[in-house]
């Protein structure tokens, strides 16, 4: 069976490409896998629950579908541990992501850089904890990376000690840390980050979005030193949690 993009390079694939195939799953681990990727979902409405992605390239891809990650581990890949692409909706609630060597988790439409004809993806992350991305010392990997039109919610979760930005937003994406448009209540803590490069959040939209990031904990204790110290670009981070 072939995911959404009618590839077949998952060592477990679900989501036809002409129609919905779907997937339920609890408790599977893939370790070492020589496909592309641990967990391959395409169109359909998945729901993964307490799965593992160890060792492996990418740890869970969406595209198209409708994606449920509950109380998943990546840790590990040589590659992202979740990636979204084409039109993928995906929700992610407490989720471990540990020592990815490159962007933990990557939302964009198709690589390019450019704008396509496909929806952008979507997601909401609740609880999640990432620590560890660009394990391999390269400064350019970030632990969420949101570009070409993607919009991300981001509450109550954990993103410290990456190499690159904890947060990096490009293009005309929407991410809201808290009390954004997309109903963020914040709740983050967004520390250490950068150890090669970037800040906790770095703001990098082609156009004069503002990021919102309330109601979050950060490197810093005043709102005037984490604006200069802590993020990079227009972060709105007033009030602080």
């Amino acid at each position: 069976n072939k995911d959404g993009r009618g590839n077949n390079d998952g060592a477990i694939v679900a989501g036809a490409r002409n129609g919905n195939n779907s997937l339920t799953m609890r408790r599977v681990t893939v370790t070492g896998s020589s496909r592309v990727r641990a967990f391959d979902l395409g169109r359909g409405v998945h729901y993964l629950h307490s799965c593992v992605a160890s060792s492996t390239r990418v740890g869970y891809s969406m595209a198209h579908g409708n994606v449920t990650l509950f109380r998943c581990v990546a840790e590990d890949t040589s590659s992202n541990a979740i990636y979204a692409t084409v039109s993928a909706n995906i929700s992610v609630n407490a989720v471990s992501i540990n020592n990815c060597l490159t962007h933990a988790i990557l939302l964009e439409i198709s690589g390019t850089g450019s704008a396509t004809s496909f929806q952008s993806p979507s997601a909401a992350f609740y609880s999640l904890t990432i620590t560890g991305a660009g394990a391999s010392g390269a400064g350019t990997a970030h632990g969420i990376f949101v570009t070409e039109g993607s919009r991300a919610k981001v509450q109550g979760s954990r993103i410290i000690s990456n190499y690159g930005a904890g947060v990096m937003i490009t293009s005309n994406s929407v991410v809201d840390l808290g009390g954004g448009v997309l109903g963020s209540s914040g709740g983050n803590t967004l520390r250490g980050n950068g150890i090669t490069s970037g800040r906790d959040v770095v703001n990098s939209t082609t156009s004069s979005i503002i990021v919102m990031a309330e109601n979050n904990t950060w490197d810093h204790l005043t709102a005037a030193d984490v604006s200069a110290l802590d993020v990079t670009g227009l972060v709105d981070v007033v009030p602080l949690a």
